[in-house]
């Protein structure tokens, strides 16, 4: 564990070991022990500093709407409703409509199996294109998320409009740019809170998607 972590506990004596073997794994001391006058100044930081977290909502819900959260948390937390509730309306109703359209059509079940099965392949590279993209300088993760929910919504408009028997390669494009937004989602939630409320936030907002 990180001495800053064990100092913010008070567990003092703990802290100071671990500098002391970070010291002699570094290589910056022959020696394995803190100065007393070291030992009294980390102390005395540590105090102002505890002081200071115990004004706070250290990993509280409350704390996730505190100055700029109080506008992007609520943001945050309506993406990931809408993303998990068109993922998994795709992945819930893909069968059953490619089913309907088979029955109209007097298709192959087999066929329809080979759909499903391409279209969960997809999502593997949708994953890796994702974790490419969002690399990127033009891209990011805010542009990313951007882009790719206006794709979801353009493809997913075109589900309704073009005939039936194009259904599958749409809904499997939709499917491919809501996956991707998900990755860049997950990853703008997991920066955009500060270290002590980060995975309450990224807790919260995927607990509302997945409700």
């Amino acid at each position: 564990e990180s001495p800053r972590y064990q100092i913010i506990l008070g567990n003092y004596d703990e802290a100071f070991r671990i500098m002391e073997k970070i010291n002699v794994v570094n290589g910056k001391q022959k020696f394995d022990h803190l100065s007393e006058e070291t030992k009294k100044s980390v102390t005395a930081w540590s105090e102002s500093l505890n002081k200071m977290f115990s004004k706070e909502d250290v990993a509280s819900v409350r704390a996730l709407f505190k100055e700029h959260g109080k506008i992007i948390t609520p943001i945050l937390w309506i993406d990931w409703f809408t993303t998990s509730f068109v993922y998994y309306g795709i992945v819930i109703f893909m069968p059953d409509t490619l089913e309907k359209i088979n029955n109209e059509k007097k298709g192959s079940e087999a066929q329809d199996i080979i759909k499903l099965l391409a279209s969960t392949i997809t999502e593997v590279f949708a994953v890796l294109l994702a974790a490419v993209l969002i690399e990127l300088k033009h891209f990011g993760r805010k542009n990313s998320m951007i882009i790719f929910y206006l794709l979801t919504a353009f493809v997913s408009l075109i589900v309704y409009l073009d005939e039936t028997s194009h259904f599958i390669y749409w809904a499997t494009m939709a499917k491919f740019f809501i996956t991707m937004t998900a990755v860049f989602l997950f990853q703008f939630t997991s920066e955009i809170y500060s270290t002590r409320c980060r995975t309450t936030g990224l807790g919260m907002a995927s607990g509302l998607g997945r409700f």
